[in-house]
């Protein structure tokens, strides 16, 4: 599938790599809002990469969130909301019914909260349960490390790996960025992220700018997460501004 890409301003080449992103986020359509709801995505990408890659399995879609009960607080599950970023619950062994309820209320709304990510006003509130993945870094804890290909026509340009709210951001050719998680090792999963990185070509082509995201497993499959139009809402990423004119650069 093939997204036209979007119309740009008289001073495109002039701009940062996250100001691209903040304007490109203000122009995507309905086009784009199939790859980022996140039950859609799955079909999607097995559609494109088959057996190349697996997607964490959902266990049921939510059709009120009133139906949730507590044989749906499994510790294995996770709650997502399909229409959103970050609308999710982790469910634990202490996790309480009345909390989710409440989360899922709050969730309960379209999402577009700062205003230039277009691509989620077509999106109505959704929410499913998928189950969690046993993560190479952390097990079935929830909260699984996301590896992060950004993609300019097809061609990925830079890695971010994430985990528990620290990053590391890596050129695509793995040399460093910047990093906060001091104890991982990108050199100890290069072949895995050579994968990842041949996955995220598949999955971009034939669209101008989108990030992808993937989790690796234990059994060291490569799962699907989801796709990123917006990264970080098209606010400033890496530590300074020479990288950030670095890789618009890329961006014609």
């Amino acid at each position: 599938m093939s997204i036209k890409p979007i119309k740009k301003p008289y001073n495109w080449e002039k701009l940062a790599f996250y100001q691209k992103i903040y304007y490109y986020g203000m122009h995507l359509t309905k086009e784009h809002s199939i790859y980022v709801d996140k039950i859609k995505a799955k079909d999607i990408v097995k559609d494109i990469c088959g057996d190349k890659i697996e997607v964490p399995k959902i266990i049921r879609i939510i059709k009120n969130i009133e139906d949730i009960g507590h044989e749906d607080l499994n510790p294995l599950y996770i709650i997502k909301g399909s229409h959103a970023s970050k609308f999710n619950i982790n469910i634990k062994e202490e996790t309480e019914l009345s909390d989710v309820l409440n989360s899922l209320k709050k969730f309960n709304k379209k999402y577009n909260p700062h205003g230039n990510e277009s691509q989620y006003n077509f999106l109505n509130p959704t929410f499913f349960i998928e189950e969690k993945i046993d993560d190479f870094y952390s097990g079935r804890s929830g909260e699984a490390m996301v590896f992060m290909i950004r993609c300019i026509y097809g061609i990925p340009v830079s890695i971010g790996v994430l985990y528990n709210k620290k990053m590391n951001n890596y050129y695509i050719d793995k040399n460093p960025i910047k990093i906060e998680l001091k104890d991982f090792d990108i050199l100890d999963v290069k072949d895995d992220i050579d994968r990842m990185i041949d996955l995220s070509k598949m999955l971009s082509s034939g669209i101008e700018f989108v990030r992808l995201d993937f989790y690796l497993g234990k059994d060291k499959k490569v799962y699907f997460s989801e796709f990123t139009f917006t990264p970080s809402a098209g606010y400033m990423v890496y530590p300074n501004h020479n990288i950030e004119y670095e890789l618009g650069k890329s961006w014609i």
